[in-house]
Order: structure tokens, then sequence, then C-alpha cells
């Protein structure tokens, strides 16, 4: 939107120029000519003086003002929409469903197969997670991951009635922030089956702090440990049809 507010800085700024100076006088008309000839016409007077330039001062002062209203419309629209960053929350846009209680966790390797239905429009997903706390005590229990479906033109597609499995993977990275994985089996690996389009997965830290080798994770200045991760999400449908979603990023998890 600050481009809108440049035409409105560049109008004002014209309003505070100097006046043009006067036009000067037309040249008189021209005599009549002799016998048989009309009249010349006089010549054009000359261009009148430009008009002293506005004041430098009140100048400066009115962008210095405009820039501040700018600011201030900005703030206002960014408080008005619910965030003061450019970064959308998919949860704020997307439609959810009645919150219940989270996916539901398979002690199984193989995937499920009492899956039922396909989720509609769908062509791919994204995830995010954060550290939450879902008991009594003070401390954050795990990772809660939240996933975004979205249809061929990037719309989020809400769905119920559907059953579909998760399967959620953390693997070491072979250093910061490379996509490579350090070793072939992941530290924590699990599916959950999914009801509905804003259903949760909860990762407990207790199921995969303990597996992180010593020397691939560091102490942080929050007092807890980081580590080079890969996060991997698959969904799978009843028709065998699978979509997939990486993260890389160093993941901070408690003592």
């Amino acid at each position: 939107m600050r481009w809108l507010w440049g035409f409105a800085i560049l109008a004002s700024l014209s309003a505070c120029e100097g006046p043009e100076g006067p036009t000067g006088p037309q040249g008189e008309q021209g005599k009549q000519g002799g016998r048989g000839y009309p009249g010349m016409t006089g010549s054009q007077g000359p261009q009148g003086e430009q008009g002293p330039p506005g004041d430098t001062d009140a100048v400066e002062g009115r962008i210095a003002e405009l820039e501040a209203r700018v600011d201030s419309l900005v703030d206002e629209m960014a408080s008005l929409a619910g965030t003061d960053s450019g970064t959308e929350d998919p949860s704020s846009i997307a439609p959810t469903s009645p919150p219940t209680s989270p996916a539901t966790p398979l002690p199984a390797e193989d995937p499920p197969e009492n899956l039922v239905g396909k989720i509609p429009d769908l062509a791919s997903i994204s995830f995010y997670w954060l550290s939450e706390n879902w008991d009594a005590d003070a401390d954050d229990d795990g990772m809660k991951v939240s996933i975004s479906f979205k249809d061929q033109q990037g719309n989020y597609v809400n769905w119920t009635s559907v059953r579909v499995a998760a399967l959620f993977e953390i693997y070491i990275a072979e250093e910061y922030g490379s996509s490579q994985k350090k070793y072939d089996e992941p530290i924590f690996r699990k599916w959950f089956i999914l009801t509905y389009s804003s259903e949760k997965i909860q990762v407990p830290y207790e199921e995969f702090v303990p597996g992180i080798p010593v020397g691939d994770y560091w102490e942080n200045i929050s007092g807890g440990y980081s580590f080079s991760g890969i996060l991997e999400l698959t969904i799978l449908q009843s028709d065998g049809s699978a979509f997939s979603d990486r993260e890389v990023r160093g993941v901070g998890v408690p003592k």
C-alpha cells in the first residue's frame, strides 16, 4: 500500500511550489496594411517571469507530516488485520472444524489399511509446528504440528468425513541448514490418523529427544538444546495417493 501514498506525497509537493509568474501582455493588433492587403497580427508578448520557489522548510515539514501519516495508516491496517508482519498464519485463514482431541497415533510401523475416501481437490500440503504445553505443568511437552491442505489454485481445502493417514518423521541433518540426512534412520517416526482438516499432530519431546546422538546437539541461549533437523510429513489416502512436505531447520528442545 505504500506506493499509493507515494502519489499523495508527490501531489502535496506540487502544491508547495511557488506560484507561476504572470503571462506577458498580448502584442497589439497590427495596423491595417496598405492598399488591398489584410492587417498583420502583432507579435506574441514576452513570457512572464517564473514565480519565486516555495518555502523549503514548509515543504520538508509537509513531507515529514505525510510520512508520519503513512506510517500511522500502515500500523492501523496491520492492527485491523490482526498481525504485525506480512506472514499470514494459515490456521487463521483456513476454515476449521470444531476442536476435538489431537490426531490418533498408531503403534505400527506399516501404513494403516483402514483409510476411507479422498480429500476433495487436494493438490498439495504444507505444515508448520510450534512448541506447546498440553498438560497442567508449566513446561512445553512437545511439538504440535498444523497441516494446510490446498487445491491447484492454492486455496485452502476444508474437509471432514474422510480418514487419511499422516506419517511424521524427524531426521538429523548432515550439518546446519543441510537437506542431507546424516543417518538413514529417523529419531522419530510415527503414523497418525486424521479425520478432519484442522486436526493437529502431537509429538512429545520424550519420544525423540533421548534419541538425539551425543555431538549432534548444542546448548542454546534459552537453556535448552538445539539440533539441525529435517522434518518430513506425508499424507496417504485410501487410493494410495500421497502428498509430502519437508522442512529443514534448527530445532530447539528442552534438556
